[in-house]
Order: structure tokens, then C-alpha cells, then sequence
């Protein structure tokens, strides 16, 4: 985020009976939306970002309509977020979960992004981000 708070974002879970096993199995998913000018210089969607102020009508603490969840599912203002490079190696492998893998790298694995956004510059991160697929791009 750009003032550096907590990035809060939509997540439905459940829990269910594997009917070969009779485990109990937990799932859960990140709602995506999609992406907005910033984000999607690297992706068509990206995740649902609840505003604080919100927190309570999405976790069900307070009274809310289908039609007022439904209006959170937006995306996030472009001003709201920041963005820097990563080292690609680190973010692309599932291994690793340190918070290294976050922080600001200027290796040459690394996407390069500046400040100033035209359209040499989104060209120049779309060869670097993955082709979207179809679990990617849609909800």
C-alpha cells in the first residue's frame, strides 16, 4: 500500500468432507477483480482490496446486502498502491515464503519499474509477466 499499511484482501473459505477419504478439508481463495491501471501493467486481475472501513460488512459483522458485497468487488484506486521490483526467481518459486522475497531487489532477475508509466514501459513489463491462463484471468 502507499502509506505502507496492511494490504487487506477479499477471501471466501470453506470447510468440506472429502467423500474418498472422510478427511475434513479446509479450502480457501483470494477474490479477484480486474486489475486496475497500475496492476495491470503486469496482469488482467488482481486481488479485491477491502478498505477498513469495510472490514466488517465483508466478514459479516454487520448487516449487509448481496448488492452492497457485490459493490466491493472493484478495483483498488491506483494512487492507494505502490509498486517496486522483486527478484523473479524469489517471487516465482513456492519455496520460498521468507519476507525477503517482497523487498525491493535491483538484480538483473528482477522486473524493472519506474516511476513515471507510459506505454514503453508497460510493453517492457508485459514481456517480463506471465501470459495470462485461463485459472489467471478469470474468476
Amino acid at each position: 500500500m502507499a502509506d505502507e499499511s496492511q494490504m487487506v484482501m477479499a477471501g471466501l473459505w470453506v470447510e468440506w468432507t472429502d467423500k474418498r477419504t472422510g478427511e475434513r478439508i479446509k479450502s480457501c481463495t483470494i477474490v479477484t477483480c480486474p486489475a486496475n491501471a497500475l496492476v495491470g501493467a503486469l496482469h488482467d486481475r488482481m486481488p479485491v482490496i477491502v478498505t477498513e472501513e469495510d472490514w466488517a460488512k465483508w466478514l459479516g459483522e454487520v448487516p449487509a446486502t448481496n448488492d452492497e458485497l457485490k459493490a466491493l468487488l472493484v478495483p483498488f484506486g491506483d494512487d492507494a498502491l505502490t509498486m517496486w521490483p522483486v527478484n523473479r526467481q524469489k517471487i516465482g518459486n513456492v519455496r520460498n515464503k521468507d519476507r525477503e522475497v517482497a523487498e525491493p531487489s535491483h538484480s538483473r532477475h528482477c522486473l524493472e519499474v519506474k516511476c513515471r508509466w507510459g506505454p514503453t514501459d508497460q510493453e517492457r513489463l508485459r514481456k517480463w509477466s506471465l501470459p495470462p491462463t485461463p485459472s489467471r484471468s478469470r474468476v
